[in-house]
C-alpha cells in the first residue's frame, strides 16, 4: 500500500490526529507516532489526547517503556478523568508486557516486580471507574500468573536434608510436591488476556 506523503505546510491539530490515526490503523506505527507527536505539541488542541494516542502506537510497536513514560505524562497533566483512567489501565498493560518478557527469559524476580506494578495501575484505574470489569479480570489473571511464577522461583531454592531419617523423609515429600508443581507450571500456557483501549479523541473529533 502506498503511503500518503504530505507536502510541507502548516498542519492543524485535528489534521495531525487524522493522519496519525490513518497510519495507526494502517499499522504504520512509526509514522503514527510522528504525527501524534506533532499533535501533542500543537497550540490549538488538547495535547493529552495526542499523547495518549502516541502511547497506544508505541505499545503496538512493543516500545513498552516509552509508552509507559508517555502515559505517566498524560496522567500527571490531563484534567480529563476518563482519559486518566484509560491511561492507568494501559500503563498496567505495559507493565504486564514488561513482566511477561522477563518471566519468559527466566528473570522471575524482575517479572514479578513488573506484574505487581501492573496490578497497582489497574487498581488506580478502578479508583476512577470501579465498574471496569476487565481491569478486575486483569488483576485476577495476573494474580494467577504470580502464583505460578512463585512456584518457578521456589524450584531454585535448595534445602539440605538434616541427618534425621524423619527429616529426610519429609524433605523427599517436599521435593515430590515441588516436582509436581513444576510439571504443572510447564503445562501452563501464559496467554495474554489484556485489553487495549481504542484510540481516544476529543468528543467533536471522531475518525473511524
Amino acid at each position: 500500500m502506498k503511503k500518503i506523503i504530505l507536502a510541507p505546510f502548516y498542519i492543524t491539530y485535528s489534521l495531525a490526529l487524522i493522519v496519525g490515526n490513518y497510519f495507526y490503523y494502517d499499522e504504520s506505527y512509526d509514522s503514527a507516532v510522528s504525527y501524534y507527536d506533532i499533535g501533542s505539541k500543537h497550540p490549538d488542541g488538547d495535547s493529552m489526547y495526542a499523547e495518549y494516542n502516541k502511547a497506544s502506537a508505541l505499545y503496538q510497536q512493543g516500545s513498552y517503556d516509552s509508552s509507559s513514560e508517555t502515559l505517566k505524562n498524560v496522567i500527571e497533566k490531563t484534567g480529563d478523568e476518563n482519559l486518566k483512567q484509560k491511561s492507568y489501565y494501559n500503563l498496567g498493560n505495559n507493565y504486564y508486557r514488561l513482566g511477561e518478557a522477563r518471566i519468559k527469559s527466566g528473570k522471575y524476580a524482575e517479572g514479578v516486580s513488573y506484574w505487581m506494578r501492573a496490578i497497582e495501575e489497574y487498581r488506580n484505574s478502578l479508583k476512577i471507574d470501579p465498574e471496569d470489569v476487565q481491569a478486575k479480570e486483569n488483576i485476577e489473571f495476573i494474580e494467577e500468573l504470580l502464583k505460578q511464577a512463585y512456584i518457578e522461583m521456589a524450584k531454585n531454592i535448595t534445602v539440605t536434608p538434616t541427618p534425621s531419617s524423619k527429616d529426610t523423609i519429609q524433605q523427599n515429600e517436599i521435593e515430590k510436591i515441588k516436582a509436581k508443581e513444576i510439571e504443572n507450571l510447564k503445562n501452563y500456557k501464559i496467554e495474554s488476556q489484556m485489553r487495549n483501549y481504542d484510540l481516544s479523541y476529543e468528543k467533536e473529533d471522531k475518525y473511524w
